[in-house]
């Protein structure tokens, strides 16, 4: 979706001094051919100045 009319991105400003933003990120995916079955766990983190967020995510599925 876009916003007709409108620049595609945006610019962010800090008030303060300058931040600093480190936003890893990871996954691990595993497939059985034989029975379809998948399954896989990732990771996010977000790290700044004053700011910590962590996320794990686990799936497990079948393909049919």
């Amino acid at each position: 979706a876009s916003l007709i009319g409108f620049p595609p991105g945006f610019a962010v400003t800090s008030f303060t001094n300058n931040q600093s933003f480190f936003s890893p990120g990871m996954e691990i995916f595993m497939r059985w051919e034989e029975t379809g079955v998948f399954s896989s766990i990732s990771y996010e983190g977000e790290f700044g100045s004053g700011y910590m967020s962590n996320e794990v995510l686990a799936k497990v599925g079948l393909f049919f």
